[in-house]
């Protein structure tokens, strides 16, 4: 572990400075937020979020790469949120969470860019999980709860985004980042810490 990586966002002042957000950013922002993007892993996630104030942590991670990666919303209003709706908010667990997966945090381990359909079938091969927190999911036969776009009579809104685009897109954004690594300041700086 790093010096003072955790302790440099226990100190994170609980009011950073909030993006300019454009009304479609505004729009994927309020469906990540309340489970309505189309897509039921992450989906299932925040709502189980909103409803209990917790959710393990691997779904930590695809929520908020799934927020910022893929639905491009900006990490501090993902970390915001976030903050709002977990019962054992830390901070000095929370921003590096977002740190990672808006690439200003050990760049050097790569993107943390999931694919939220692999994420489901690999953590929710039964599809209990999901049916569960979107109960709309209980028409669609089995095998198809994951991407209920395939299936004829998809009961959820259609995905805001084509994930596998998103997912490429992501990849493509990433490999176009300078890796020079950022001093403990510039991380602190780039999250409204400082």
């Amino acid at each position: 572990m790093r010096t003072d990586f955790l302790t440099m966002f226990s100190r994170y002042q609980d009011k950073p400075s909030r993006a300019s957000l454009t009304p479609a950013q505004s729009e994927r922002l309020s469906a990540w937020r309340f489970g309505n993007t189309g897509i039921p892993m992450p989906d299932a996630a925040m709502r189980e979020l909103g409803a209990t104030g917790w959710i393990n942590f691997r779904l930590r991670q695809l929520v908020t790469s799934y927020g910022i990666q893929l639905l491009q919303l900006p990490a501090v209003e993902v970390g915001a949120a976030l903050a709002e709706l977990f019962d054992d908010y830390e901070p000095g667990i929370t921003w590096p969470q977002v740190a990672l997966n808006d690439g200003t945090l050990m760049q050097e381990r790569g993107p943390r860019i999931l694919n939220p359909v692999k994420q489901g079938n690999d953590l929710n091969p039964s599809e209990a999980y999901i049916r569960h927190w979107v109960p709309e999911l209980h028409s669609v036969p089995a095998g198809f709860g994951h991407e209920p776009w395939l299936w004829f009579d998809n009961p959820l809104p259609a995905p805001l985004i084509d994930h596998k685009a998103a997912f490429r897109d992501a990849r493509a954004r990433w490999g176009k980042r300078d890796q020079v690594f950022m001093s403990r300041d510039d991380v602190l700086r780039t999250h409204g810490l400082s």
